[in-house]
């Protein structure tokens, strides 16, 4: 499977990788975890937005669902706001 990142997510993973190249990685290597296996049982459903699952780094979310043979990414952010 081959994961799309929206516009807004490339923007904001750029911004991160200039204030905090640390937690930009972790994030990346989650992406990749999530683009081996989708289906993972850790990854849970957003109660708001049913199609769309979740992921949970530190203080991050990363939003994402499965749409035939990618995964589309539409929201990282904190944790606070990434469900706004």
């Amino acid at each position: 499977m081959k994961i799309v990142l929206t516009k807004k997510v490339d923007k904001f993973l750029r911004k991160l990788y200039k204030s905090n190249p640390k937690m930009y990685n972790v994030i990346k290597k989650e992406l990749l975890k999530i683009e081996s296996n989708p289906y993972d049982s850790r990854y849970e459903l957003v109660v708001k937005y049913p199609p769309y699952k979740r992921s949970r780094k530190n203080n991050y979310r990363i939003c994402f669902k499965v749409s035939g043979d990618k995964i589309i990414v539409s929201r990282i952010g904190k944790r606070d706001k990434v469900y706004d």
